[in-house]
């Protein structure tokens, strides 16, 4: 990709921030661009990123990537959707009693499961922080710091504990497989229909130990046909995404 504007005149682009994750900063290129650098500490994590989106191609359930910037390997050009990552704007709906496509979501979600497992990439870390919202009212993934490509392990552990498959042992600590995105994918469905997080009121460490013990958030509140599928996400129900989206697809016209 080619600099950005360069208003000052002395050679120096001007990028507006945009985000902070633990991978990398967001910065703003253009309207409808964006540039993710990696940390100056850690650039192998954005380089890795990179590395994931090339893997897997385009796909209108996955965040476009245009490239590197200036050739800075710790750099990825995305295409940017300014309504922000879905926990944003299920938040601003309930804040503001607007009414949001959950069944479409739920199907594009599994849709999108699908394609980065069968390109080799678990993505690792499924959360609503990590699906951005168009302003077609689609969702797509993002944030491929710490997928796991080809088998190999990730290069960065990212993950929220209440999306984390619970693990039997420290050795399955360092892997990812494609369960634990259908494990996450389970949590970050209770939050499209409820608005919250699975546990919501406890500590990181006791959810740990719950699911440990296999018990899950309350589901009662949400539509059986829709806690069906959360359930079968967090007992490992399901043995692939392309199980999932079968099932998922049902809810698009029932």
């Amino acid at each position: 990709m080619t600099n950005p504007p360069d208003p000052t005149g002395d050679g120096r682009p001007i990028l507006q921030p945009v985000s902070a994750g633990s991978s990398g900063n967001i910065f703003l290129l253009a309207p409808d661009l964006v540039v993710k650098l990696g940390h100056l500490g850690w650039p192998h994590h954005v380089e890795h990123e990179h590395k994931v989106y090339e893997a897997l191609g385009p796909h209108p359930r996955i965040v476009e990537y245009l490239g590197t910037w200036n050739d800075i390997n710790r750099s990825a050009v995305l295409r940017y959707h300014p309504r922000g990552c879905l926990r944003q704007v299920l938040q601003r709906a309930a804040d503001n009693e607007v009414p949001v496509p959950r069944r479409k979501w739920a199907v594009q979600l599994a849709e999108a499961l699908v394609f980065i497992h069968s390109k080799g990439v678990v993505h690792g870390d499924i959360n609503a922080s990590n699906v951005l919202v168009t302003d077609h009212d689609d969702v797509l993934l993002c944030d491929f710091a710490g997928a796991a490509l080809n088998g190999e392990p990730p290069v960065v552990a990212c993950y929220e504990i209440r999306h984390f498959r619970p693990r039997s042992s420290d050795d399955e600590w360092v892997s990812r497989s494609e369960a634990d995105d259908l494990f996450a994918l389970g949590s970050l469905l209770f939050e499209l229909y409820t608005g919250e997080k699975p546990f919501k009121d406890k500590e990181e460490n006791e959810v740990e130990k719950l699911y440990k013990r296999g018990i899950f958030a309350d589901t009662s509140r949400i539509p059986a046909e829709v806690e069906a599928l959360i359930n079968g996400c967090w007992t490992e129900k399901y043995t692939n995404a392309l199980e999932l989206l079968q099932d998922v697809s049902h809810l698009a016209t029932s």
